[in-house]
């Protein structure tokens, strides 16, 4: 999402039911595979990364591993 002061969002066709049919015809309930571990798990720490760019987009990411 974004702020409507600044860029348009179309919410009449995000929240339609032709929209969210879509949506939901595109999941697909059968297994895809397992998930497959490259490489040992090295720490149980947390990381954090955040990013902003010259236009004022900006992202932040945090993952912990819960094993």
């Amino acid at each position: 999402m974004s702020d409507p002061d600044f860029a348009a969002i179309p919410l009449e066709r995000l929240l339609s039911k032709p929209y969210a049919r879509s949506l939901f015809e595109d999941i697909r309930m059968t297994p895809q595979g397992s998930a497959v571990h490259l490489s040992p798990m090295s720490g149980q720490d947390t990381a954090y990364a955040a990013v902003t760019d010259e236009a004022g987009n900006a992202v932040s990411f945090i993952t912990k591993p819960l094993f």
